[in-house]
């Protein structure tokens, strides 16, 4: 993975993945700080929906992801404007959807309430477990709510996905 800065203001990261012989585009995105708290994000990237799916698989306890991190880890094209205010995190998306780049897209809403720093060391690059984070009980709680018309085939019916999670973890 490759990160870079450019200056306070902006950033970008670059991430792949070799698994298998293949290469696969990973996080791809470009990020410009409005100001130390609100940050507009663009590219390729997963969106926070459920805690689980943004564990690196490289830091999980167990051998895979949650059932539901599996199913929210997906990359996608799309804008997010997120932030945080002391411990306060909240992200709003818009991303292509399963349809890809047809007329329907993902809408997407979070918010975390981040105890002690948060599970897993708080952040976006999260870790599974209390490797690296404060002494003392670290927890984070969050809601989220996503909505993606998805497939509409002529020949059946259309495909939905309306999701509203709740989750914790300490």
């Amino acid at each position: 993975e490759g990160m870079g800065s450019g200056s306070q203001a902006y950033g970008f990261v670059i991430g792949q993945s070799f698994g298998q012989g293949d290469f696969h585009l990973e996080d791809a995105y470009g990020e410009f700080h409005i100001n130390p708290n609100i940050h507009l994000r663009w590219g390729q990237f997963i969106f926070p929906t459920v805690l689980s799916s943004q564990a690196d698989s490289g830091t999980l306890l167990m051998i895979n992801q949650t059932i539901m991190g599996g199913w929210f880890r997906a990359w996608d094209l799309g804008a997010m404007l997120h932030g945080e205010f002391n411990q306060f995190y909240w992200a709003l998306g818009i991303q292509n959807g399963i349809d890809g780049i047809a007329d329907e897209y993902r809408f997407s809403l979070r918010a975390e309430f981040r105890g002690n720093g948060g599970a897993g060391g708080g952040g976006e690059f999260r870790q599974e477990g209390a490797l690296g984070v404060a002494p003392g009980l670290a927890y984070t709680v969050g809601i989220a709510y996503t909505d993606d018309d998805g497939l509409s085939p002529s020949t059946g019916p259309s495909l939905k996905t309306e999701v509203l999670a709740i989750d914790a973890a300490a």
